[in-house]
């Protein structure tokens, strides 16, 4: 049963991060209609855009295994 759970989050995870490239994609085009932004200036903002959600799932899997591990021990 943890197995198929462990594969569930993982393709749980993957489409959730096929949903955020395609909202940098959709974001990055916005922004290129921006001719006061420079190319470079337009990955920094997209890398800091993927950057802050990769951190917000890294901390939310770290609260849900510490949740786990607590319930293990009860």
């Amino acid at each position: 049963a943890l197995a198929r759970e462990k594969g569930n989050k993982e393709i749980q995870r993957h489409e959730e991060k096929r949903r955020l490239e395609n909202r940098l994609l959709e974001l990055r085009e916005d922004l290129e209609e921006n001719p006061k932004l420079s190319t470079q200036e337009i990955d920094q903002i997209i890398q800091r855009e993927r950057d802050q959600q990769l951190e917000l799932w890294k901390a939310q899997d770290e609260r849900q295994a510490e949740r786990e591990k607590g319930e293990e021990g009860e």
